[in-house]
């Protein structure tokens, strides 16, 4: 199956647009790891 040259910039922009929403993903993830292991850290100190 061939594609044309706008079939192809397209589908690079579907998963420049799929890449950048995964990083988007794990950035949000990122912090609520920091922020689960802020309360974790919290708890232990708790009296």
């Amino acid at each position: 199956m061939k594609l044309t040259h706008a079939e192809l910039g397209s589908e690079k922009r579907n998963l420049q647009d799929e890449i950048e929403r995964i990083d988007r993903e794990i950035e949000l993830n990122n912090k609520h790891i920091e922020q689960i292991k802020i309360a974790c850290e919290l708890e232990v100190r708790a009296p």
